[in-house]
């Protein structure tokens, strides 16, 4: 059965979910970093250790690239905001609309902002997580690609339980979010 769903959303709102959408992919960055961290202590207290300045000078490194490297991120996290507007600068000003077709193993995605539009598809085979909120579902797929439909827009119930369905199909489980 195809479920059809109208997602009108703001600049305002495009912006702030834009923002929120990117800081989480550099948030996951970080994760680097706390790797380098826990490498390069036991390397460093082996070689202060053993007094071998070779381990002390690489655990040394690895501590030092960690550093750099969550410096870099955090610099990156307070530019998003601007980066956002300026490479989403129709979207962020005029907002955007989002016409869905979701059919049993896709969803067809026509997308309008300032009067231009944009069709997209993607298979259900490739989303990562699905969230649910009390007025949206948040569907994440493959390479940084975040949906968000809007609840209310559902024509009945029985669609939004035909849309919950279809995209649980791929063996994915909606995780329920406050």
């Amino acid at each position: 059965m195809i479920v059809n769903n109208r997602t009108v959303i703001t600049g305002e709102e495009a912006t702030k979910l834009l923002v929120t959408s990117s800081k989480k992919d550099y948030i996951k960055k970080f994760y680097f970093a706390i790797f380098l961290v826990v490498a390069g202590v036991p390397i460093m207290t082996y070689g202060l250790i053993n007094k071998d300045y070779l381990y002390v000078t690489f655990g040394a490194v690895f501590i030092a690239m960690a550093l750099v490297f969550t410096l870099f991120n955090v610099i990156s996290l307070k530019k998003i905001p601007k980066m956002v507007k300026e490479k989403n600068t129709n979207v962020c000003e005029y907002g955007v609309t989002y016409d869905y077709k979701f059919k049993e193993h896709s969803v067809m995605i026509t997308a309008t902002s300032n009067n231009k539009s944009t069709k997209y598809e993607y298979g259900y085979d490739s989303l990562k997580k699905i969230y649910e909120y009390s007025d949206k579902y948040e569907l994440r797929f493959q390479g940084n690609l975040t949906l968000y439909v809007d609840k209310s827009n559902f024509s009945e119930k029985k669609m939004e339980e035909f849309f919950r369905h279809n995209i649980c199909t791929s063996k994915k489980k909606i995780v329920l979010k406050k």
